[in-house]
């Protein structure tokens, strides 16, 4: 059996993914380019590029430790 990292081993710190309600995308929070954080979004196809959606604003203290989990789908 074949097996795949959904978000990509790289310079980037990225937390867990997040799967959409109809199991077809996932969305994560990746931190890279200048250590500004970014909503990104991939869907569950082999070989699929992840697409940033927004950048995402610091917490107003600065604290990494608030962004446990901001993804949710509607």
């Amino acid at each position: 059996m074949k097996t795949e990292d959904l978000v990509s081993k790289n310079d980037r710190v990225s937390l867990p993914p997040v799967p959409s309600p109809d199991g077809k995308d996932f969305a994560f929070l990746s931190k890279g380019e200048g250590w500004q954080w970014a909503l990104c979004r991939r869907d569950f196809t082999g070989g699929a590029q992840p697409v940033k959606v927004a950048t995402v604003d610091q917490p107003l203290d600065g604290a990494d430790k608030h962004r446990t989990s901001l993804v949710r789908w509607h």
